[in-house]
């Protein structure tokens, strides 16, 4: 009788350790928890994916720092959001660049193998956004363009005022609240 050969354990890889992760080109050192990014002090946030500011444009700096309305911080979120809504179909349609490229937003390429299914999405945005544009009064347009798509600071007092005025455009324009 032949004998039976003995089955062989099959042996796991070490797990790895996440303490020794590259986290890129700059510095990261970890402060009660919170990351910072060394060179200016940056807050950091891990992703699924990737390290990312905490505040990455200008209109998240004047929500953190209740600028929007310090007085009700229902009424400074809702404006946050209009503002994210306007940032976001702004990317979408192309007017603002994105740090990553997107292949689902190319316009007027065919997707999959018809020729007749085109991705029109970024035309639908472009139109979406410039009517939202439109609910703002014309006096107050360039301000709140150059704040959502090109992230310039508004300005203090009469420029704070003028973005507030056109947040709220924008909040009954998205139904927001």
């Amino acid at each position: 009788m032949a004998k039976k050969k003995k089955k062989q354990k099959k042996q796991k890889p070490d797990p790895i350790q996440l303490e020794e992760m590259d986290r890129g080109g700059q510095e990261i050192i970890i402060i009660d928890g919170q990351m910072f990014r060394l060179p200016d002090f940056k807050k950091l946030k891990q992703g699924l994916k990737h390290i990312y500011g905490e505040i990455n444009s200008n209109l998240q700096n004047y929500y953190h720092k209740n600028l929007l309305c310090p007085q009700d911080s229902k009424i400074n979120a809702m404006r946050f959001v209009a503002g994210e809504k306007l940032e976001a179909l702004a990317v979408y349609s192309g007017l603002q660049s994105s740090q990553t490229f997107n292949w689902d937003r190319l316009e007027g390429v065919p997707m999959g193998n018809s020729l007749e299914i085109f991705n029109i999405n970024g035309f639908d945005a472009h139109d979406q956004f410039n009517k939202a544009m439109q609910s703002i009064p014309s006096n107050l347009q360039s301000a709140t363009y150059n704040l959502i798509v090109n992230d310039r600071p508004v300005g203090r007092r009469k420029g704070m005022e003028n973005l507030k005025e056109s947040l709220d455009c924008l909040r009954d324009f998205f139904k927001i609240g």
